[in-house]
């Protein structure tokens, strides 16, 4: 049993190595503060495993100095994994690590008292250097409650694609909650790390499932994501939806005359500037070229009407500041669909794009309008 558990390791040591060489930065050269976190929280997982190893090695069979320090780390690691997930759940629900106060106190505090009474007394110091009882239902509750924290999130969360973002992060409390189980009803061997390093590769891929659904210019939703959001609004067929589409003026001739580096800016500072201008449960995409949609949910045409005259605005002002060689400028055009219509994602794009065709032909030669007078 304890050379299968060894071997165990050694592979989980391997898969987790290949995903932290395949954690790399984003297109900015810079990793995001999630990715930071989930990097911390893989590599404390290669010591946990490390730890493990060494446990269940011929090295600590007679106790001693060796057996003690391997318990420590491993006890240590356990510490550090608990507070990371749920540093890492409170920044993916939160999206503020300045929120994570709240979760910080409850996670620190009694790990902290667990910790002193783990080292400082005998009654609950175990001889094999082993979690007991005790840390079994601590480690338990902490990754019930973070399952909550989740589960909490999704139900409230407004944005689109909350679904897709938060649902890899069930896998791994749900995981670490059976292992714990498995072990107070008597596992003779140390499963955590096991049942840990698995929850981290079922969001890692899916992490990069995630990555897929973003456009890699401007870190706005792509097309792919934004077909299946909007196809997965029309069946449900809840309440009206406005679908707002825009293009770049004179993209090609920022391209030609300023370069295609100038253009890419030009796309990045769109994507900027009607993202700010919509409400956060509106999705902004970018569907190809310099093309932008929003969807939204409406009661008429009026969120529509709003959406759209934010966006000129911050447009009217953003050009005023000459911060850039080019102006920016849209042509956009909008439709409502009804909950009732049997229109498929095809069609209320193509009417979105017809209205934006007609925006187009009809202004394309006039300027941005002036910001009105507040």
């Amino acid at each position: 049993m304890n050379s299968m558990f060894f071997a165990a390791d050694v592979i989980g040591l391997i898969i987790l190595f290949l995903i932290l060489l395949n954690l790399g930065s984003n297109h900015t050269g810079k990793k995001k503060a999630d990715d930071r976190i989930f990097s911390a929280l893989t590599i404390v997982n290669v010591f946990g495993l490390l730890a493990d190893m060494m446990n269940t090695s011929v090295l600590v069979r007679d106790g001693g100095a060796v057996m003690w320090l391997t318990a420590s780390a491993a006890f240590t690691t356990s510490i550090a994994a608990c507070a990371l997930w749920f540093i890492y759940c409170g920044f993916i629900t939160d999206e503020n690590i300045c929120g994570l106060n709240k979760y910080l106190i409850i996670c620190f505090v009694p790990l902290t008292a667990a910790s002193a009474l783990k080292y400082y007394s005998p009654l609950i110091m175990v001889s094999d250097g082993r979690f007991d009882l005790f840390f079994s239902i601590i480690y338990c509750m902490y990754y019930a409650l973070s399952l909550i924290i989740i589960l909490k999130t999704l139900f409230k969360a407004e944005r689109p694609g909350a679904n897709y973002i938060l649902k890899h992060l069930y896998i791994l409390p749900l995981l670490m909650i059976v292992c714990e189980i498995v072990k107070i009803l008597g596992m003779p061997e140390e499963i955590s790390w096991l049942g840990h390093m698995v929850g981290i590769v079922v969001i890692f891929l899916n992490i990069q499932n995630l990555r897929l659904a973003f456009d890699g210019l401007t870190g706005i939703y792509n097309r792919m994501y934004f077909e299946k959001y909007l196809d997965r609004q029309l069946r449900s067929r809840r309440q009206p939806l406005f679908l707002l589409m825009a293009d770049i003026n004179k993209f090609k001739s920022i391209n030609d005359n300023l370069g295609h580096t100038v253009g890419d800016d030009a796309l990045k500072t769109t994507a900027e500037l009607i993202k700010k201008s919509v409400r956060e449960d509106n999705l902004v995409a970018r569907i190809g070229g310099d093309e932008f949609v929003v969807v939204g949910k409406c009661t008429g045409e009026s969120e529509a009407q709003e959406a759209l005259e934010n966006i000129r605005k911050n447009i009217s002002r953003y050009n005023k500041m000459q911060l850039k060689p080019y102006t920016v400028s849209l042509s956009a055009g909008y439709c409502v669909i009804n909950p009732e219509s049997v229109q498929g994602a095809a069609d209320v794009i193509s009417e979105a794009d017809r209205m934006m065709y007609m925006e187009k032909v009809k202004f394309a030669a006039k300027p941005v309008p002036d910001e009105p007078a507040d």
